[in-house]
């Protein structure tokens, strides 16, 4: 699925609903991001942000917008008002870069923003569907030697993704809206 085509989005979602069926989708884990490297002021494009926008934020929000059907039938299956991701659940992966607390001394702005927009739009849909009881979290999955984080990241990605299913797996209604480290811990605002 190209997350920066909404045609794209509507046949990848029309065939998770030919394969679910009635039973609708318990989780959805928006993955999609890209980093454009900026050094310093002087690097930063506006094309480069609003690429980075349309892929780490735009992109996850109309993914979202329409998978929530889905979510909404999983989600009308249990009789409790409890939220998890077994029941119905939005997991936007972020980033600690994310945080406008924790703003260390790096440039990489278009992002930075992006991700801070992608964790806007995790508390807001936490807002939106309560009602629904579906779950909406964010999670940083640490920084990861794949092709974004490099040979001298810290986690393999077996760790990291550990470490998420992890927290994934024990958040309920205190947690919606929030952005969680991959060990669990909650991330400044």
């Amino acid at each position: 699925m190209d997350i920066r085509d909404t045609s794209s989005i509507d046949s990848a979602a029309k065939q998770v609903e030919a394969r679910l069926g009635e039973s609708g989708l318990n989780l959805l884990i928006n993955n999609a991001g890209i980093l454009t490297l900026e050094q310093k002021l002087e690097d930063v494009t506006a094309e480069g942000m609003r690429r980075q926008f349309e892929t780490n934020c735009i992109g996850p929000t109309m993914v979202i917008k329409r998978f929530v059907p889905l979510l909404r039938r999983a989600s009308q299956s249990f009789s409790d008002d409890r939220m998890s991701t077994s029941r119905a659940a939005i997991v936007n992966i972020s980033s600690g870069l994310g945080s406008l607390e924790d703003n260390r001394p790096r440039v990489d702005l278009g992002y930075r923003c992006s991700k801070v927009a992608l964790n806007m739009v995790t508390k807001n849909m936490s807002v939106m569907l309560k009602a629904d009881h579906i779950l909406s979290v964010a999670i940083n999955p640490g920084w990861v030697r794949t092709d974004m984080g490099g040979p001298g990241a810290d986690l393999s990605p077996e760790e990291s993704v550990e470490g998420m299913i992890n927290v994934m797996a024990t958040r309920t209604n205190e947690h919606s809206g929030y952005c969680y480290t991959h060990k669990g811990d909650l991330i400044p605002r």
